[in-house]
């Protein structure tokens, strides 16, 4: 097809700490991930007959989070060993996307509470503080889910 000569290139470290601190009283974890990809030239649309084209871009993007979370799992209270805050910050960036925008990046931070039913079921709130250098509208949300692993 005409996308055969096109390669890319996407890479990712992921890094994860869970420890059972004594002096804090319960577990801390610690996760992130951040991730590269970069894609050749590639020209789409380019007889134009989808009427976006021919637009070639090569599209070039980084991105990744941090999260902190910390469960009191030696309080007496029921509870209170079943809360565990949440703080995350993640980002995006954006480069020579085909998008009126060549440069796009976003960074977020979500403040957040689990509360775990089971040993592997969970309700989560949170709240996301968004912020676009864009010129788009910060997209700030309040965010909720319930989950169970198995």
């Amino acid at each position: 097809g005409e996308f055969n000569d096109i390669h890319a290139v996407i890479q990712g470290v992921d890094l994860s700490y869970l420890r059972d601190v004594e002096c804090l009283c319960g577990v801390l974890d610690v996760r992130s991930e951040f991730v590269w990809s970069d894609v050749d030239d590639a020209v789409f649309d380019p007889t134009g007959a989808l009427g976006f084209g021919p637009a070639t871009f090569d599209n070039k993007r980084d991105g990744g989070y941090v999260q902190l979370a910390y469960r009191p799992t030696k309080y007496e209270s029921e509870c209170i060993r079943n809360l565990e805050p949440v703080v995350r910050f993640d980002y995006l960036n954006r480069h020579n996307a085909p998008d009126p925008i060549e440069h796009f990046s976003e960074q977020r931070w979500t403040l957040g509470v689990n509360y775990w039913l089971g040993p592997s079921t969970v309700v989560k709130a949170a709240y996301q503080f968004d912020n676009r250098d864009s010129g788009e509208k910060d997209r700030d949300a309040f965010l909720a889910q319930f989950a169970i692993g198995f």
